[in-house]
């Protein structure tokens, strides 16, 4: 297996712990704790694969009553953003009654199926909490996209935790080493995020197009001059030393992140994949995701995550229109690649799920939806339970939006388990909102 350098991002990580060693929480001796947790049963694989949907998803239009008072009030509060669920995309969770019935709206009929063949689950009415409600207190910037984003990233409150917990989870994995592991570990194909930065985790980013390993020194795009001026830049970088420990550093990243990429440009030219995403942003992404897992299984990694993201839900204006098509591109493109997982013959390897900022409110303000709290998240894999709905599905004739009845965090850890870590003490390091809350995961997997 090629030993592959990592350390492009060192320079930042080191003065990340500079900065933050004083105050962070969740410094040496919690990492320490965690390392002593670290999963024994190395020899198996999983992969978390988080979908953030930008902008806070109204979910409450994504899985609606078809019948009975439920739907009268559903109809009433949504006014004319309300939707009409076909009868063939009802639903039957097993074990479970809900008033009204429910269904699918349908254009997430890809989704529909994935739920009706026990590979889908929904958590319900699930949203960021410091501890339970009606008592507890909020979280800041509840209704802000910036800090609500955070909350899902990292956790409730956690301002003093400048880590997410994708990125926590990698550092617990593989403790100290995590700095010096394979970046294909820890792959965004979504952008810039928090989720996924540990005390000794980075993500590695590549382009949210899909097209990965291409070096854009040498395009044939740049004229001489250009292509000239970078040959200089690279020769002064492949042969700097210096004494100042920023310009060496920033040297040292430099030629890793050229390497890397050389590497991965290589690497990713004799991977091939059958199966066809859709043509679509998220399609694109879950493809690269794809390929990034048969590349690592190929390298021998035992653990990645991977995060994937698409904008356009805050809907304030023109939902009837916009939102629709939203939910068809998730929808078609989380099926897509479970289909992937499960013709690869890894399914039970791989979790998917959704995060939004927030859910939205349940009152129309005439030509949209504004920001709420609790909303509706996908887990889909071969190891989850599906067919099922945990948690609630409250429609209630309100003006504002709906509580959380579940802490995002709860969910988080139930991933985490999951994941390879089932001892509590682990848990609570990772997510210190945790103790707040009567039981600490919920039952996604058999």
């Amino acid at each position: 297996m090629k030993n592959v350098k990592i350390n492009r991002r060192g320079f930042i990580n080191g003065a990340l712990k500079l900065t933050a060693g004083a105050t962070v929480a969740y410094t040496a001796s919690g990492v320490q704790m965690l390392n002593a947790a670290i999963p024994n049963d190395q020899g198996d694989y999983k992969a978390l694969v988080c979908v953030f949907l930008y902008g806070g998803n109204d979910s409450h239009n994504m899985l609606v009553p078809m019948e009975g008072s439920v739907l009268a009030d559903y109809q009433t509060v949504r006014g004319s953003l309300a939707r009409q669920a076909s009868a063939e995309m009802e639903i039957f969770p097993e074990g479970q009654s809900f008033e009204g019935r429910l269904a699918f709206v349908d254009e997430m009929s890809a989704v529909k199926a994935l739920f009706d063949r026990k590979k889908l689950a929904i958590q319900g009415n699930v949203g960021a909490l410091i501890s339970p409600l009606p008592n507890g207190p909020k979280p800041k910037g509840l209704f802000a996209h910036n800090a609500s984003q955070e909350n899902w990233m990292r956790g409730a409150d956690l301002g003093q935790k400048p880590t997410g917990w994708g990125g926590r989870l990698l550092d617990a994995y593989f403790g100290d080493a995590a700095e010096n592991t394979n970046f294909l570990r820890n792959i965004s194909i979504g952008g810039s995020n928090s989720w996924q930065t540990g005390l000794n985790s980075r993500a590695y980013s590549v382009p949210t197009s899909g097209e990965i390993g291409k070096d854009y020194r040498y395009s044939r795009s740049w004229d001489n001059r250009r292509t000239h001026r970078q040959e200089l830049i690279d020769n002064y970088h492949g042969s700097y030393q210096s004494d100042h420990i920023l310009k060496s550093a920033f040297s040292r990243l430099y030629n890793n992140a050229v390497d890397n990429n050389a590497w991965l440009a290589e690497e990713l030219s004799s991977v091939s994949i059958a199966h066809e995403f859709p043509d679509s942003s998220l399609g694109k992404q879950l493809g690269a995701v794809a390929k990034f897992i048969r590349l690592g299984k190929a390298q021998g990694l035992k653990r990645q995550v991977f995060f994937v993201g698409l904008g356009g839900f805050d809907t304030h204006n023109n939902q009837v229109n916009s939102h629709p098509g939203l939910l068809s591109h998730v929808s078609n493109a989380m099926a897509s690649f479970y289909d992937f997982t499960e013709n690869e013959r890894i399914a039970n390897e791989i979790t998917s799920f959704t995060m939004s900022d927030f859910g939205r409110s349940i009152r129309s303000n005439g030509n949209g939806t504004d920001h709420g709290w609790a909303g509706h998240q996908f887990i889909v894999g071969g190891a989850v339970e599906g067919g099922k709905i945990y948690g609630d599905l409250p429609y209630q004739n309100v003006n504002t939006s709906l509580r959380p009845t579940t802490s995002n965090e709860q969910m988080f850890a139930s991933l985490a388990r999951w994941y390879g870590f089932n001892d509590d003490s682990v848990l609570n390091n990772l997510f210190p909102n945790l103790k707040h809350f009567s039981s600490n995961f919920i039952h996604y997997f058999a």
